[in-house]
């Protein structure tokens, strides 16, 4: 049996989104197009595919629910570890070669995580902010004081976290959030909405 190629290729793949996922400190405030989205989806799940055939070939696995669920989950893997990727790259893109300030912006609280997680890194607490002028939805890991300051169910518009944000090129910003291995966002970094500068 010859080099696995589609296999190696997929693995390195989703270690570089998976360290994209705990290491970066900024994340992408606004939304690509829909249709770059569909194309990098597409190419996420092909290589997702290519590489459970060949993982199913090389082990002989007969085709029933093992081979299904292999094909399905890397299928998925693929999907998510492209988007990931296809973020991080993005930032990059928008932001080599450019100068810019970051600016403290209020981002609005739309909500926060259910419930405690489990974690072995990182703030087991998150709240989802919304970028102003209609960026997209940005998770931000807190401490706890902060994640009950906002309560259950935030009330619109009223809890507000004041980070930097940058503008790049092509106008798309990038928000700094802490990584899985910074101190969390805390009470410091708190406002009720209206009480600090915006866009």
């Amino acid at each position: 049996m010859g080099p696995r190629w589609n296999l190696a290729i997929f693995c390195v793949f989703m270690a570089l989104a998976f360290l994209s996922l705990i290491l970066e400190r900024t994340t992408l405030g606004d939304s690509l197009p829909f249709p770059i989205y569909v194309v990098v989806a597409v190419c996420g799940g092909i290589s997702g595919y290519l590489a459970a055939a060949e993982a199913i070939a090389a082990q002989k696995i007969d085709q029933g629910y093992r081979a299904i669920a292999s094909f399905a989950g890397l299928i998925i893997l693929g999907i998510m570890g492209a988007v990931m990727l296809s973020h991080s790259l993005t930032i990059r893109a928008a932001f080599i070669g450019v100068s810019s300030e970051p600016q403290m912006v209020e981002l609005p609280v739309e909500k926060r995580d259910r419930g405690r997680r489990s974690r072995s890194w990182g703030s087991p607490f998150s709240l989802k902010v919304r970028v102003p002028d209609g960026g997209r939805l940005v998770s931000v890991d807190v401490d706890e004081a902060l994640y009950d300051k906002v309560g259950v169910k935030p009330e619109p518009e009223k809890h507000c976290l004041v980070l930097p944000v940058e503008t790049g090129r092509w106008g798309l910003r990038r928000v700094w959030v802490p990584n899985e291995f910074d101190t969390p966002v805390g009470l410091a970094d708190y406002r009720l909405c209206g009480r600090s500068a915006r866009f």
